[in-house]
């Protein structure tokens, strides 16, 4: 009789929302190679800093003072689409196609 193999536990460091989403995408697929949880570990990331970014546009605003003092789109909102386009890659990658609200 084989073993059935355990379901790896979420990384250390991950917010609650990263670690349901470990979890709940554990449950649904099964994956085998390190890469795969690597990928897996890297989207739930990718998702925590995504999650940093959109409070930090909430904060300071869609606008933000430039060096000259004119208002100037705010940098972070590239880098929120460049975590969207991470996460999408990731979700990708790993072949997912349940949900996730990014």
């Amino acid at each position: 009789m084989r073993k059935r193999p355990t379901k790896p536990k979420p990384p250390t460091g991950l917010s609650s929302e990263a670690r349901a989403l470990w979890v709940a995408t554990n449950d649904e697929y099964s994956f085998e190679t390190a890469a795969d949880f690597a990928l897996l570990r890297q989207l739930c990331e990718t998702l925590d800093r995504l999650r940093e970014i959109q409070v930090a546009i909430k904060t300071g605003g869609l606008m933000v003072a430039g060096s000259q003092g004119q208002m100037r789109v705010n940098p972070l909102l590239q880098a929120e689409e460049a975590a969207r386009r991470t996460i999408l890659a990731h979700v990708r990658a790993l072949r997912l196609t349940s949900t996730l609200e990014i």
